[in-house]
C-alpha cells in the first residue's frame, strides 16, 4: 500500500489531479479517489491522460450503480402500464421509469421546460396544480348549430380554465381533456396518492382552443403562435414564451386534409412559426382508424403520433400513414384482433361533473391518440430538460431513431411506413441525449451527464511490481440516495 501511495502521488502530479488510495480490490488492484465530481466523459478523458504514463497497463471507468428504474409510490402508478420499466416486460410501455434514472437524479423533469398544451383548458387538481401555469382562452366567441362554443359567456380572454365542453347535439359530457393530458404528462410524482406524471418537474402552460363540442382551427393556430412568442393582434404577449419548448396538440381535423394546400396555410405558418422559435410540436394523428391523418399532424414538422396497446399492436381506432413518425401507449384493440383489448386504458386524474367541473378524481382513464400525445411531448420535454440546447429537428430525429420496432408480425411490422419508425422508448430517447451521439452536434457545452455517485475507473501498475495492479479513481462527494 505504500507503494502504491508513493506511485499514485507520482501520477497525481503528473496528471495535474490529486488522487488518494482508498483501498485494495480482491484482484489485487486499488480503489482510487478523485476529489471533484466528474462526468463520464471527463473521468474518461483523465483515465486516457493516465493511460499514457509510464507503467500504466489499462485504464477504465468506474460508474456507480443502482437498482434499474425509479418506482414511485403513487397510489395508481402499478396501473399506468405506459410508465413501467422494462423488467416489468410491458411490450408496449414507453419505459419512463427507467428514463427517470437516466439524468442521475430521480426526476430529471426541469420546472425551466414548459409544455404549452393547446387543449380544452385548466381544471385545478391538487396532485397536479404544482407543475402547471396559466396561458391564454383562444376560444372565439359565438355559435355553431345552436352551441355557445365558448362555454364561458365571452371569447377570448386571459382566463384559460375548463368551464366544461360538453356538447348536447352530440348527447356528450364534459370531457375534461385538458386536465387528464395535463396529468399524462405532469401529475406531481411520489407522493403517495394520485398517479405519476410521465415528465415529473416539467410544467404545462395551459393554453384553451377548444370548447364545446370542439373549436376552430384558426383558434388553434393563433394559440400556437401565441406559445412561442409570436404576435397575436389583441393579446399580450406570453411572458413564458422563452421557456415552452414544446406544444402538446391532443386534437385534430378529419383526416386527409393537405396541410400544403394554400386553404391552410394559416396553420402551416403557424406550426413554422413555433419551430422557429425552437420549440417540439407534437399532435395527435386522430381516432378515425383511417390511412391518413388530419391537421395539424399533417403539417411537415409536426410529430404525428399514433396509439399502440400495451401489447405493442396498433390500436384499432389510430389513424396510420406515412406522416406518422412513432406510436405511443394509447391503449385499446388491436388493429388485427390477434391480442387482447387493453382491460385498463390510460390512467389519468379526472373531474366527477358533467357540465361543470365538481370533485376532482384522483383516478379516471381515457385513451387515444389524444393520451398517446402528451406520452410524446413527456419524453421531448425529458430530453429538452437534459440539453437545452436541442433544435426540434435533433429531438424529431432521435425520437424516430430510438423507437423500438413494433412487435414482429403485428399490423406495424408488416406495414412498413404506416406506423412511423416504432413505438416510442423515453428511455432510449434520454440516453441518446446524455451519451450522443447528437445529429448534427448538440448546443450543450458540458461532456455528459454526471455519472451516478461521480465514478471513475482507471487501471495503473503497481511501483516496482512485477504483476499489473488496477486502480479505480473514484470522486469524493455525497452520492444521490432516493
Amino acid at each position: 500500500m505504500d507503494r502504491a501511495r508513493e506511485r499514485i502521488r507520482g501520477l497525481s502530479q503528473k496528471a495535474g489531479v490529486a488522487l488518494t488510495l482508498k483501498h485494495p480490490l480482491g484482484d489485487g488492484s486499488f480503489v482510487v479517489e478523485m476529489p471533484q465530481p466528474k462526468t463520464v466523459r471527463e473521468a474518461q478523458a483523465l483515465a486516457q491522460v493516465l493511460a499514457g504514463q509510464p507503467g500504466v497497463e489499462s485504464v477504465g471507468v468506474d460508474v456507480w450503480v443502482r437498482r434499474q428504474a425509479f418506482i414511485p409510490n403513487d397510489l395508481h402508478f402499478p396501473e399506468q402500464w405506459a410508465l413501467q420499466p422494462a423488467s416489468q416486460g410491458v411490450i408496449g410501455s414507453a419505459r419512463f421509469s427507467d428514463a427517470w434514472d437516466v439524468g442521475g437524479a430521480a426526476f430529471i423533469g426541469s420546472p425551466s421546460v414548459i409544455v404549452a398544451l393547446i387543449d380544452t383548458g385548466r381544471v385545478r387538481h391538487a396532485d397536479l396544480e404544482a407543475n402547471e401555469i396559466d396561458g391564454h382562452d383562444f376560444v372565439s366567441a359565438g355559435t355553431i348549430a345552436g352551441v355557445e362554443v365558448a362555454g364561458d359567456g365571452d371569447g377570448r380572454d386571459p382566463d384559460p380554465s375548463d368551464p366544461g365542453d360538453y356538447c348536447e347535439p352530440d348527447n356528450a359530457d364534459s370531457s375534461w381533456h385538458g386536465l387528464k393530458m395535463a396529468s399524462i404528462l405532469a401529475a406531481v410524482t411520489h407522493n403517495l396518492q394520485g398517479i405519476a406524471g410521465a415528465a415529473p418537474g416539467v410544467r404545462v402552460q395551459h393554453i384553451r382552443a377548444l370548447g364545446r363540442c370542439g373549436g376552430w382551427l384558426s383558434d388553434v393556430a393563433d394559440a400556437l403562435r401565441w406559445a412561442v412568442g409570436a404576435p397575436v393582434a389583441g393579446v399580450p404577449v406570453n411572458p413564458s414564451a422563452a421557456q415552452v419548448k414544446v406544444i402538446n396538440m391532443s386534437l385534430g381535423s378529419l383526416p386527409g386534409l393537405d396541410c400544403n394546400s394554400s386553404a391552410y396555410g394559416y396553420i402551416r405558418d403557424a406550426v413554422r412559426a413555433a419551430q422557429s422559435a425552437g420549440a417540439v410540436v407534437v399532435a395527435a394523428a386522430g381516432n378515425e382508424g383511417q390511412s391518413s391523418v388530419g391537421l395539424p399532424a399533417g403539417c411537415d414538422g409536426v410529430i404525428a403520433v399514433g396509439a399502440h396497446t400495451s401489447r405493442g399492436a396498433l390500436a384499432g381506432y389510430s389513424n396510420r400513414s406515412s406522416k406518422v413518425m412513432l406510436t405511443a401507449p394509447g391503449g385499446g384493440c388491436p388493429i388485427d384482433g390477434l391480442t387482447p383489448c387493453d382491460t385498463v386504458p390510460i390512467v389519468s386524474l379526472g373531474n366527477t361533473g358533467t357540465r361543470q367541473p365538481q370533485a376532482n378524481l384522483w383516478r379516471d382513464v381515457t385513451g387515444g391518440t389524444s393520451a398517446a400525445t402528451p406520452f410524446v411531448s413527456a419524453a421531448a420535454a425529458l430530453m429538452m430538460s437534459l440539453d437545452g440546447g436541442l433544435t426540434p429537428v435533433q429531438v424529431r430525429t432521435i425520437l424516430a431513431e430510438t423507437a423500438r420496432p413494433h412487435p414482429a408480425g403485428s399490423y406495424c411490422a408488416n406495414n412498413p411506413g404506416m406506423c412511423g419508425t416504432g413505438m416510442l422508448d423515453a428511455e432510449a430517447a434520454v440516453l441518446r441525449v446524455r451519451d450522443g451521439p447528437i445529429p448534427g452536434g448538440s448546443g450543450r457545452s458540458g461532456g455528459g451527464a454526471l455519472a451516478w455517485g461521480w465514478l471513475a475507473l482507471l487501471a495503473l501498475a503497481a511501483w516496482r511490481a512485477r504483476r499489473l495492479h488496477t486502480c479505480r479513481l473514484r470522486a469524493s462527494g455525497g452520492f444521490f440516495s432516493k
